[in-house]
């Protein structure tokens, strides 16, 4: 696959940052005007809201993120993750449980001039809600 502008290497940095070091770098990774596919939607729109939907998966119940082969072809950016944790902080209306999570996921990014200007993701939402609530 093609990228010759380092587009999957940047956006594995940015995702890595997040989930697994808190640091939520939204605002130099994602466009403001970004197109959000995702089920989940971010709270805010823009770069700011990106990085609080992060930043509350993060809290609720990620412990470690683990991603598979970034690939890209093109402007898109694509990759499989997994989220471990402990489910903490509250989530989708579900308090904290303190029970062990984990959540698996592909997303992809389209990029322009290094910043996610779309953003498609997709997961298993009524399994993690299973985990939370079972």
């Amino acid at each position: 696959m093609s990228d010759p502008n380092g587009a999957a290497e940047r956006i594995r940095r940015f995702f890595d940052a997040g989930f697994n070091r808190g640091e939520f770098l939204a605002s130099e990774y994602v466009a403001d005007d970004y197109v959000d596919h995702s089920p989940l939607p971010a709270p805010k729109p823009g770069a700011e809201g990106f990085g609080m939907r992060m930043q509350a998966l993060r809290t609720a119940f990620v412990d470690e993120a683990v991603f598979g082969v970034f690939a890209a072809e093109g402007d898109l950016v694509a990759f499989t993750w997994e989220f471990r944790g402990v489910h903490r902080g509250a989530f989708a209306g579900v308090e904290p449980t303190g029970r062990t999570v984990s959540l698996a996921g592909i997303n992809v990014e389209r990029v322009r001039d290094g910043l996610i200007v779309e953003h498609w993701s997709q997961f298993d939402l009524a399994g993690l809600m299973r985990q939370l609530t079972s």
